[in-house]
């Protein structure tokens, strides 16, 4: 499913955004890109994230889902 579709038309990622972070990623060794070819014979990189990218991501998400809970307590608190 694309990133358009999961965020219902708020996330638009152009390949000048796009590249450059996969790069980064790449760089950082979290994720994994390797030329080969697409179904309609174009060359192409995919990229595949690595055991570090899967843990990176476990970490990031514990913290987001840490942050959303502090945010959820303050804007519910009862006064």
């Amino acid at each position: 499913m694309s990133n358009r579709k999961r965020s219902r038309g708020a996330i638009r990622l152009e390949m000048g955004t796009l590249y450059p972070g996969l790069m980064r990623l790449e760089q950082r060794g979290l994720v994994r890109g390797e030329w080969d070819v697409t179904d309609n014979n174009r060359k192409a990189r995919f990229y595949r994230i690595t055991a570090a990218g899967t843990r990176q991501l476990a970490a990031g998400k514990a913290e987001r889902d840490r942050m959303a809970s502090i945010m959820h307590a303050l804007l519910h608190e009862e006064a």
